[in-house]
């Protein structure tokens, strides 16, 4: 699946931007306050009342026009704040005409207003097609918001569909997912922060809710948790736009945890990466004004000396030579690129 959609010529004309899927709403709900107007709250709630009260072709087509136009991430909550309170709507016909929308919508706003009306109702009913229609990261944060609002079991749904989604959809999910079962925090460890708009929005969120500082406490851990942890802790030390590693108050614990764990499981040039970054961190204005405020809210300067002098060590060590050179030599670009970056660091001669 490409991600196109029917309304791309539409939605997209006299765009300076192209927008990734889910991305708008994305940007929006992270970075800006969205608003609706009054009126067209209330013209929109009274022509579903009406519809709902007599379903007809006219309303429907009216319906249909005036969300097209709308902006639906701005009115979405106050219409349907509106909608519960209005004494004339008629709830199974208002529940048929969401599902259709659903269904048969062939502008991301309809879809989108009808996925958030199905969220007014007990929805188990529609959990299949709420799924179906969630794994396209432009309608992932409405379905979401639907299955928590009307669903006994939310929480296990969302977690179902945040395993199918990559993009704004994933970042959305996970940030609404509560680490209510072992399996969940493990999944949130190794597979919840990794995404292909920025690792950064969701580190903190799976290095807490996933409890990174107790899976790393222990005296070994597998593969695939040492990799999440390498790509957690990367986004935190990269920082921004969401929490970094001064916003984790376990960061002291985990950032020795994984140190002391790179000296038998770190293999890559990614790894490799990683522990610079780490150093990099542990050395930068040290005894300067940002490494008291550390020392002062969690760690301390043993830790940091500690984990400073293993990493310098792990650093050193003749054998990365090699890996790095396979590293820059590599097919992939993204081993490519941290093979480059080593190569650099090293002082290690290559050809571009």
């Amino acid at each position: 699946m490409d991600g196109s959609l029917p309304d791309d010529e539409d939605f997209l004309t006299g765009s300076g931007i192209r927008w990734a899927a889910g991305a708008m709403d994305g940007v929006l709900g992270h970075h800006a306050a969205l608003s609706g107007n009054t009126d067209d709250v209330r013209e929109l709630v009274e022509l579903l009342a009406k519809h709902s009260l007599k379903p007809r072709t006219s309303t429907r087509k009216a319906l249909y026009s005036m969300v097209v136009s709308s902006n639906v991430g701005g009115l979405i909550d106050d219409v349907l704040d509106e909608a519960r309170k209005h004494p004339g709507m008629q709830l199974q016909a208002l529940f048929d005409e969401a599902r259709w929308m659903v269904e048969h919508g062939t502008h991301r706003n309809v879809v989108k207003f009808g996925i958030a009306l199905l969220g007014l109702f007990r929805n188990e009913q529609v959990k299949e097609l709420l799924l179906t229609v969630g794994r396209h990261e432009e309608f992932t944060l409405y379905a979401a918001v639907a299955i928590q609002n009307g669903m006994e079991d939310s929480n296990e749904v969302l977690f179902e569909l945040a395993k199918h989604v990559n993009g704004w959809g994933k970042i959305n999910i996970v940030e609404r997912l509560e680490p209510s079962s072992q399996k969940i925090k493990d999944w949130l460890l190794r597979h919840g922060c990794q995404n292909s708009i920025m690792n950064e929005y969701l580190a903190c969120t799976c290095a807490m809710n996933g409890e990174l500082h107790v899976a790393l406490a222990g005296g070994q851990v597998d593969g695939e948790l040492f990799d999440g942890a390498t790509d957690i802790i990367q986004a935190l030390l990269n920082g921004g736009p969401a929490e970094d590693i001064d916003d984790y108050e376990h960061a002291p614990q985990v950032v020795s945890d994984y140190v002391r764990l790179a000296g038998d499981m770190s293999s890559t040039a990614k790894h490799l990466s990683v522990l610079m970054g780490i150093r990099d961190f542990l050395e930068v204005d040290e005894g300067g004004e940002q490494w008291a405020e550390r020392l002062s809210s969690g760690w301390t300067e043993e830790q940091r000396a500690g984990a400073l002098e293993a990493c310098q060590r792990l650093i050193a060590q003749y054998e990365w030579r090699s890996v790095v050179m396979k590293a820059v030599e590599a097919g992939d670009s993204l081993e490519r690129y941290y093979g480059i970056r080593c190569a650099r660091e090293l002082g290690i001669a290559f050809r571009v």
